[in-house]
């Protein structure tokens, strides 16, 4: 039982270490801390000069590029000079956050004290939507960013100036309006109405071709993808690469148990001197049953998953004309993989089988 889980935890291991992408802190390269550097410097010479509109955009790039708490702090600072007292209070928010993971007492009380000066001067617009104008697939924007259906009817800080909310659906005319929000504390409200249906020609003329042209049908099947691969092309490579790696997990836990199979059988050699052997001898031996249990699984395992994802990896880009005209006759299919263990009496494997 504990080989079993042992081989579970490797597999496991192996798969992970092999699929994943390590997760981690922005990696920055000499050249873009330069370029970060100059940008923060420019910025905070063009706020020393009181040219804030020029001086935030240098700031944001520099902590774009090389995020920091001292670019933080000055980039906050210039969008409450320059009047954008949502966006300032925002990143003083975060410079809080920032001022504790680096253990910079001074700046959280720099972003607390400049926080409660702001708060009391942000303007806030609040999108109504109405229940009658409520439903599953209706989409509202302000200033092109997406608003959840959380955040419909709740005050939200904006900055003083112009703001356009959008309202869409599915076979609903688009709505849009425009608000101007004033400084110093102004609140705002929209509601949103309840979108007219298109008309009839409106819906036939949108999906309708250009003139001159008949209307191609689509085949999804072989449609490209973003990296220009067909769809069914690249479903069927990954999954050759997912059972390869499974393999490459099995074989090398086989390899491993196999050796500790070895090692036990010699374990268990020493304690039979004189062809005879004493209790421990007998304990050694089912260790060593139990590892070639596991090692042959694992093997069993590595050597299919190797093999099956080898052919799918190397058929996913064949195009052969029987192929074609079989497609062309019976229509796209749907890429699909199914890929499950099968555990029995006589041993362990895996099943793989898929429709491309």
């Amino acid at each position: 039982m504990n080989d079993c889980r042992r081989l579970v935890a490797l597999l496991l291991t192996f798969v992970v270490c092999a699929v994943c992408r390590p997760l981690g802190a922005q990696v920055v390269s000499d050249a873009d801390r330069i370029l970060a550097q100059s940008l923060f410097e420019d910025g905070r010479k063009l706020m020393e000069a009181g040219k804030y509109a020029d001086a935030c955009p240098k700031l944001a790039e520099s902590h774009r590029i090389e995020p920091g708490g001292g670019t933080l702090l000055n980039l906050a600072t210039c969008y409450e000079k320059l009047g954008k007292t949502a966006t300032a209070w925002s990143h003083f928010k975060a410079l809080i956050t920032s001022a504790r993971k680096d253990r910079r007492p001074e700046r959280e009380a720099f972003a607390v004290e400049h926080i409660n000066a702001l708060e009391p001067r942000l303007s806030s617009l609040t999108i109504v939507v109405p229940q009658a104008a409520q439903r599953p697939d209706l989409g509202v924007k302000l200033d092109g960013v997406a608003i959840s259906r959380a955040a419909w009817g709740s005050p939200l800080p904006v900055d003083p100036g112009d703001h356009r909310i959008e309202a869409s659906g599915p076979g609903k005319q688009p709505w849009s309006t425009h608000v101007t929000v004033l400084p110093e504390g102004d609140k705002k409200t929209i509601e949103v109405p309840l979108l007219a249906p298109l008309a009839a020609g409106a819906v036939a003329s949108s999906s309708a071709a250009p003139m001159g042209s008949a209307p191609q049908p689509i085949d999804t099947a072989s449609a490209p993808s973003r990296d220009g691969e067909p769809i069914d092309a690249s479903g069927r490579k990954l999954a050759g690469y997912v059972v390869g790696g499974v393999g490459v997990a099995g074989i090398a836990v086989g390899s491993f148990f196999g050796v500790r199979a070895f090692s036990k059988w010699s374990q268990r050699n020493d304690h039979c001197p004189d062809a005879r052997c004493d209790a421990a001898a007998a304990d050694y031996a089912d260790q060593t049953k139990s590892a070639a249990t596991v090692a042959n699984i694992g093997f069993g395992l590595g050597l299919v998953g190797v093999g099956v994802g080898t052919w799918l990896v190397l058929t996913s880009n064949s195009s052969s004309p029987t192929a074609a005209a079989e497609k062309q006759a019976t229509g796209p299919r749907k890429a699909s993989a199914t890929i499950q263990p099968v555990v029995g009496p006589a041993g362990a494997g895996i099943s793989v089988g898929g429709v491309w």
